[in-house]
């Protein structure tokens, strides 16, 4: 049964190693204006670093690590969705016999009966899939196709029906990264603009003709308030799915994000000060809790997240510090990883 026993927010910093742009669009390009500008907040007019941005990059490459870590074959793994994105229990039909030998019993990206990738980041599927066979038939009679193109076959359905559902919301989510006070007050104040412009020119290689294009980025050295929510449903998998979450934004680190990532841009960096702890307990009793250990330097700790963050820190019942580290003790993701065990051990999930 499906159940929140809690919530876990890390708390921290996106630094950028590299100009770094994530893009909008103008609906109209003014004489002399940008033809790639950033996405900025509509009330500040500071760039920022939105959650879907990251919370895109970082399933997108999770996915292709955990794929090719059981050795699964793409057209099956991202056969499922239309936008060539995993989803459990869904084939396309061009690949269903193939999928067939993967979905019968166990297909190997469960883990422990669960899809790491599904659990973690959600799934936005319509919730007919091979594992609910009933609904299937009522809905979808003989063979034929969604909308988005996905095979349909009740009696297949009724062979596969040991799938895992495909609809899942999302254990994680990722807030949208506002500059610091630091950025704000003394890289934005110093180069005199929130953003750089650099030029490019692309040469065609036939002609010889030159295209020059502006691009916006936001400058190296912003560094942009990170939040990302974990909802705690269960406590045998909290450990894994934090090494999971810590994996993929390391992937990210080394990957970037944004635009023109291959060119240079987009290189960022992850610190995370503090993973603050709150139960269910509180959410229905704030305050009572349900005896979360406490930590001596507790009020160092939450003054530390609140340099951080508009999170009133002092709320929370437990705040895990990164420790005995310079630059403000953070910690980078492969860090926190190595001190899971030591990390878990102090929640009661993971008692």
């Amino acid at each position: 049964m499906v159940g929140i026993g809690g919530t876990i927010t890390l708390v921290g910093e996106i630094r950028l190693r590299t100009g770094t742009r994530i893009g909008t669009s103008e609906e109209e390009i003014e004489i002399g204006g940008l033809d790639n500008p950033v996405i900025r907040d509509p009330v500040s007019g500071y760039p920022y670093v939105p959650g879907s941005s990251l919370k895109g990059r970082a399933r997108a490459l999770f996915e292709l690590a955990w794929m090719k870590s059981r050795e699964i074959e793409p057209d099956v793994f991202f056969g499922a969705h239309h936008n060539e994105r995993h989803e459990c229990g869904f084939v396309r039909r061009e690949v269903y016999e193939e999928a067939k030998e993967y979905l019968r019993e166990d297909p190997p990206w469960l883990e422990n009966g669960t899809c790491p990738v599904c659990r973690i980041f959600g799934s936005a599927g319509d919730g007919i899939g091979f594992s609910d066979p009933g609904r299937l038939e009522d809905e979808r009679r003989g063979l034929g196709y969604d909308p988005y193109g996905r095979y349909r076959d009740p009696n297949d359905a009724q062979e596969l029906s040991g799938v895992v559902d495909v609809k899942k919301e999302a254990r994680v989510a990722f807030r949208d990264a506002h500059p610091t006070t630091y950025t704000v007050n003394d890289v934005f104040e110093r180069a005199g603009e929130p953003t750089e412009v650099k030029h490019e020119n692309a040469i065609n290689r036939v002609s010889g003709e030159a295209n020059p294009r502006s691009m916006e980025r936001v400058p190296k050295g912003s560094r942009f308030g990170l939040e990302v929510v974990y909802r705690v449903e269960d406590g045998e998998e909290l450990e894994s799915d934090l090494k999971y979450l810590m994996s993929s934004l390391k992937l990210v680190e080394d990957q970037g994000i944004g635009h023109s990532t291959s060119r240079g841009y987009g290189r960022v960096e992850f610190r995370i000060a503090a993973l603050c702890a709150r139960s269910t307990g509180w959410y229905l009793d704030p305050g009572a809790g349900e005896g979360f250990p406490e930590e001596e330097d507790k009020d160092e700790a939450a003054d530390e997240v609140t340099y951080l963050s508009d999170l009133e820190a002092e709320r929370y019942e437990i705040v895990i510090r990164a420790r005995d580290l310079e630059d403000r003790a953070y910690l980078r993701p492969e860090e926190w990883v190595e001190r899971l065990d030591e990390v878990v051990g102090e929640l009661p999930w993971g008692r």
